[in-house]
């Protein structure tokens, strides 16, 4: 038998006793996640033409991230929100991957040179 959340009917995880998210757990009680109108601490994250805006203009998630004061993670978490992260080099800004030395007689054998 499959377990739902009590509150919207999703399965649960492997590890989630009741409810499959806070949202549900906190909205089954009757409280708001986060409180109406709150102010949102980066609302320029939450205006997905704002971010389209920049991301056109060559902005990655590291630079529009150092203009607001934000997370780089916050900044790729939003993108992804408005679905701005297909083309995103998930290796930007980091270091490229190693590259693996073989041998030559192993690359003969797996058919990596052409015979001389």
């Amino acid at each position: 038998m499959s377990r739902t959340c009590l509150f919207c009917g999703r399965p649960l995880g492997r590890h989630q006793k009741k409810y499959c998210s806070r949202e549900c757990h906190l909205a089954a009680r009757g409280l708001a996640l986060r409180k109406e109108g709150a102010a949102q601490k980066y609302p320029q994250l939450h205006d997905p033409d704002w971010l389209a805006a920049k991301i056109a203009a060559g902005g990655t998630a590291t630079t529009i991230a150092a203009e607001i004061g934000c997370a780089r993670a916050t900044v790729r978490a939003a993108m992804q929100q408005a679905g701005l992260n297909q083309d995103i080099d998930p290796r930007r800004g980091r270091a490229p991957p190693k590259q693996v030395r073989i041998s030559a007689d192993l690359a003969a054998r797996l058919g990596l040179l052409e015979a001389a």
